[in-house]
């Protein structure tokens, strides 16, 4: 099974990678051309957007199955890389508060994979409705659970008008925090979200930890 996964991990990356790496780079430079000729290059735009896109959602796939990677730590280094790239060349200041020696406790492909997807709304929602310019993002380690934290400094909201808070103008749901309750309760965690009009809003991640890396 090791053998199987490392190897699916490595086609992944090789095939598939290289391929969508090189569209991308063909689409940027399609832009660049048509800049100077047509100035509504929207579709392109789209383009390259969706090409960054599936180079981003490949490399967490290939994260995800990759054996190598199935622990607290590495999991941690991930959400910290991830964070940083995600909030570079914004308004947002990103803090990391991450303690040195992590438990060496393992989590299997689907608890990480659900986990950085629940992390990427969490960060996309912060970034598109929040209205903040500093984030700090804090993983811990109490009795038998992980705990992975996101504050932020926005407009914050009532979590009572949840539903309402969460459709957008055309009455699709926009925020999707009902959705990330559901995602950890399936990995048999939790997530806890506080918020308050003008005081911003914290999302709070509690998956628990096999009984031999409890604290």
């Amino acid at each position: 099974m090791y053998r199987e996964r490392m190897r699916i991990a490595q086609d992944m990356h090789d095939e598939l990678g290289s391929k969508l790496a090189r569209i991308s780079y063909l689409v940027e430079g399609v832009k660049t051309e048509l800049k100077g000729v047509y100035p509504n290059v929207r579709v392109v735009d789209a383009l390259a957007k969706t090409s960054r896109d599936l180079l981003r959602s490949l490399d967490q796939m290939v994260w995800a199955v990759n054996p190598r990677n199935d622990s607290l730590e590495e999991l941690a280094l991930y959400l910290c890389r991830y964070a940083s790239d995600f909030f570079q060349d914004t308004a947002i200041l990103c803090e990391l508060q991450v303690p040195e020696n992590l438990p060496p406790a393992p989590l299997s492909a689907e608890v990480r994979h659900h986990l950085v997807l629940a992390f990427e709304e969490v960060l996309t929602n912060a970034m598109k409705h929040s209205g903040a310019d500093r984030i700090v993002v804090k993983l811990d380690c109490e009795t038998g659970f992980a705990r992975i934290e996101v504050h932020d400094n926005g407009q914050g909201f009532n979590p009572a008008n949840l539903a309402d808070t969460a459709r957008s103008r055309n009455g699709r749901v926009g925020h999707g925090l009902p959705g990330l309750k559901r995602r950890l309760q399936a990995l048999g965690g939790e997530c806890n979200i506080t918020s308050s009009i003008g005081q911003g809003t914290k999302v709070v991640f509690r998956i628990p930890l096999p009984a031999e890396s409890s604290l």
